[in-house]
């Protein structure tokens, strides 16, 4: 079985930051699959870590940054907060047919 993980990371008082965060909880329920999720702070990382991010092309600007993983390798990354539904086909899109 495919290990699949949505990582969001986010800043501080960022409003969007929460938003993202509830539509990523809605859309896991929504897709009746078993995906794990992980919120890190920005300022938590280490500089070695934004590094690794950046390596795999995770450029660490903007926030609400979230990253969409199976078998931990990166298969969809995007900036900003969207609506539910779309983070649902995306993990239809970018989790489910990936396994």
């Amino acid at each position: 079985m495919a290990n699949r993980k949505i990582i969001l990371i986010t800043t501080k008082g960022c409003v969007g930051c929460r938003i993202q965060r509830e539509n990523i909880e809605k859309a896991i329920v929504n897709s009746k699959i078993n995906i794990g999720f992980e919120v890190i702070d920005f300022d938590t990382l280490t500089k070695k870590e934004v590094i690794e991010y950046r390596n795999k092309r995770v450029f660490l600007k903007d926030f609400p940054t979230t990253i969409f993983m199976v078998d931990n390798v990166i298969t969809f990354k995007m900036t900003g907060s969207t609506p539910a539904i779309c983070i649902t086909r995306y993990i239809d899109l970018y989790i489910k047919k990936k396994c």
